[in-house]
């Protein structure tokens, strides 16, 4: 958090290098006669956000509750909370993604009035788990990335959550530190007793209440080794042990309490404990005095900052009026919960705490929570040209190879077996599966879930995210997520009308030390991206209603040969959402229908494969990274939108990582059928066979129209850039027809099929 609100200087003056000026007119202040900003958070992600809220009435909470809060219907909202848990699931995989997904459980749970958890989601960020390099780390990549699996398979399923979605992304660089995502929603009333559901309020005289686990030694330290660079140093002890019945068991105790209106406040205990957690509720009065000795422990000798700060898991805090406590009581004991009071809410203006008559801590609020050191960087912007990036060359390609080499590639092959270990049906309300397709083994756009079941209105939940592309430029990157997870959205039938984001930034350390000599170019990505954000956010009228910075994505790790290495992960910004559906009965998925539908590309296909699956597979960067065109993107995806409202669309897939050649695959193998393309009719601009193949060109799809349709989709489509460009076929044959006729590609879909499985399913690929 220092550093999204530190004060940062260009110190080369080519920080918005590349940035169409039209973009550059924000809050930047000046420096010495340098450009500077002041606090990226501000002036990139909450500004924008809250000037969007004003205008938005459907977004009634934004990045000051644990959650983000829209509305889903007349009478609910759902709330939207991605985090991670990197340094705990460095050391401990399985513990910690266990404590990583129901600990971000609690953040919807504890937003507002208290909420019910309707979703879970997940990203595992790894070393490639078939790693066999220099390197020598403490725990393989294939270890952390099974034991977060099973961690998150572990607190999900226990919790009675559906876990809906998820992804992968393997990258020498996460050898030093992971990056473990975990999300999660939850739907809350819109009025309790005539006031917002998504509100607290606390007053004076209101009771300091904890419920569910005891405070014990573990997780102590969490959250300050979360902030510091993997290493030999971090301890075992920050990581919480967890326990997904107790928290279940604090669900229903929550939901029940707040629908008898016998709190107001509630707030999950996250990072630093009861210190964070009644710290942040003491700014609603102004003050707060607790006695620590009261809180239940674990087990005897713990003293008071220890409990202090513990992150012990499956703890909430709860405001209430003294003559609501009895009836508290009697509820916890009807769901074997403890429940006891450590303290009183006052507006002395202090954080009071002591053990028994021993005082510990007494803190001014203002300090508490603004009185902290200011950090001062310097970002350095070094250009594609300058960094030595350029266009390879690559000759003699064989398509076909290439392709099955794609669809085995660890960035795209199916991990079918980790989505199968993860409940999503549970609470009954998943309406598009994570996996669609005739035999539900490929991996879709996005998952839709209906939350409230006598209602056929649904959220929609995906996500975006592309490291490669900023390892060129991470502005352009930051787009391209944002645009990827709203295709995705659109994808599967929704529309712009309500799309609410979350932000995650994973950084390695932009601070300047003799062990990090580039910090300042870091600190000038991590600009750049906060910029792409704003603008991003801006240009599709999408608020960033939450999100979360995890910064220090570094770690020293010891060498085969001897020695250690300071690796550094690749900087990441995952872009999620949960946009509203307005009837799951009208969904799409990306699985082409019947032979005989026509296959349509949608959006232009330039010369942009920098950072590209194709290049990766060739060792190769290149520098000509994806340009998002927001105004051409909007305008084709309300037509797409129009279409699928029309019902004139069979399927619907965007096209990501791997390009056209890819998901065109992709959806012949969900559809079990085969596909004819022609790329001489593929909207480009003017390119060869390859780049028309392997561009990952943003604001593009592939669609299936049935014929009887073709001159309504037409019609709908009118003003955009879109083409028929062949057939579904019933030969179970993919083909590829090149610009001067030949035949490119002509692969038999079970052959793809086994590609595509091969990598990571195993037994899946066995029929």
């Amino acid at each position: 958090h220092k550093i999204f609100n530190a004060l940062i200087t260009d110190v080369n003056g080519k920080i918005f290098d590349g940035i169409p000026d039209a973009e550059r007119a924000l809050s930047e202040v000046s420096a010495g006669g340098k450009t500077a900003v002041d606090s990226i958070f501000d002036t990139y992600i909450k500004k924008p956000s809250l000037e969007l809220q004003q205008k938005l009435p459907w977004v009634k909470s934004i990045l000051k509750d644990n959650a983000g809060v829209v509305d889903f219907d007349d009478d609910w909202l759902y709330t939207l909370k991605w985090e991670s848990h990197n340094s705990p699931s460095a050391k401990e995989p399985y513990g910690g993604a266990y404590t990583g997904i129901v600990g971000v459980f609690r953040d919807p749970m504890g937003t507002g009035r208290g909420g019910k958890i309707i979703s879970g989601f997940w990203s595992f960020h790894t070393g490639s788990p078939m790693y066999d390099g220099e390197l020598n780390p403490e725990l393989h990549p294939s270890q952390i990335l099974e034991g977060v699996r099973k961690g998150v398979e572990d607190g999900g399923n226990r919790s009675g959550n559906p876990t809906v979605t998820g992804f992968v992304y393997f990258d020498e660089g996460f050898i030093g530190k992971p990056y473990i995502g975990v999300g999660a929603s939850s739907v809350i009333p819109k009025e309790i007793a005539g006031e917002p559901g998504w509100e607290k309020i606390i007053e004076k005289d209101d009771l300091a209440i904890v419920i569910g686990g005891r405070v014990g030694a573990d997780g102590i330290h969490g959250a300050t080794e979360s902030s510091l660079e993997g290493g030999k140093h971090i301890s075992a002890g920050h990581v919480q042990i967890g326990d997904a019945y107790m928290q279940k068991k604090v669900q229903e105790f929550v939901i029940e309490a707040r629908d008898k209106l016998l709190f107001k406040g509630v707030q999950d205990f996250g990072a630093g404990g009861v210190s964070s957690a009644f710290g942040e509720l003491a700014e609603f009065t102004n003050g707060i005095e607790l006695d620590i000795s009261k809180h239940p422990a674990k087990y005897h000798g713990l003293i008071p900052w220890q409990m202090m700060v513990s992150e012990s898991q499956e703890r909430m805090g709860l405001t209430a009026k003294p003559e609501k406590l009895g009836e508290l009581k009697e509820l916890a004991k009807k769901h074997d919960i403890e429940l006891t009071v450590l303290g009183t809410f006052n507006d002395r203006g202090k954080l009071f705490v002591k053990h028994g008559e021993m005082p510990c801590a007494f803190l001014n609020m203002d300090f508490l929570h603004d009185g902290g050191p200011r950090f001062e960087l310097e970002a350095e912007w070094l250009t594609a040209e300058e960094r030595g990036l350029k266009e390879p060359t690559i000759t003699s390609v064989d398509h076909a190879g290439v392709l099955r080499k794609l669809l085995s590639h660890e960035n795209i092959a199916s991990y079918n077996y980790i989505i199968r270990q993860f409940d999503h049906e549970v609470q009954g309300g998943s309406a598009v599966k994570p996996l669609v397709g005739v035999d539900e083994d490929v991996h879709g756009d996005a998952s839709v879930s209906r939350p409230v079941l006598d209602s056929f209105k649904g959220i929609a939940f995906s996500t975006g995210e592309n490291p490669d592309y900023g390892k060129i430029d991470c502005y352009n990157m930051a787009l391209c997520n944002i645009d990827e997870t709203i295709r995705k959205v659109i994808a599967v039938g929704g529309d712009l009308k309500q799309i609410p984001l979350n932000d995650n930034f994973g950084w390695p350390s932009p601070l300047p030390n003799s062990k990090n000599p580039d910090a300042k170019f870091k600190t000038a990505q991590l600009w750049r991206a906060a910029k792409a954000v704003a603008d991003g956010s801006r240009a599709y009228a999408t608020p960033f209603i939450s999100g979360k910075d995890s910064m220090s994505l570094d770690g020293t790790i010891a060498l085969k040969g001897g020695g250690e290495k300071r690796v550094s992960a690749p900087a990441i910004v995952q872009i999620s959402t949960a946009a509203l559906i307005d009837d799951v009965r009208y969904c799409l998925t990306m699985d082409c229908k019947k032979a005989g539908d026509l296959v349509y590309v949608l959006g232009n296909t330039k010369d942009e494969l920098g950072g590209s699956a194709y290049y990766r597979l060739h060792g190769a960067l290149g520098k000509n990274v994806p340009v998002v065109d927001a105004v051409s993107n909007i305008k084709l995806y309300d037509a797409h939108s129009k279409a699928s409202k029309e019902l004139v669309l069979e399927s619907s897939h965007g096209i990501y990582r791997g390009g056209l050649i890819t998901h065109a695959a992709l959806v012949a193998l969900a559809g079990d059928l085969g596909m004819e393309i022609n790329l001489s009719k593929v909207p480009n601009e003017n390119l060869t066979d390859d780049k028309i193949l392997y561009s990952e060109s943003a604001g593009r799809f592939i669609v299936t129209v049935d014929a009887k349709n073709q001159k309504r989709f037409e019609d709908a489509m009118k003003g955009n850039d879109f083409a028929l460009v062949g057939k579904v076929t019933a030969d179970k044959k993919l083909r590829i027809i090149g610009t001067n006729g030949g035949v490119l590609v002509n692969e038999n879909v079970d052959v793809l099929r086994k590609s595509y499985h091969e990598t990571f399913d195993g037994e899946l690929n066995e029929s």
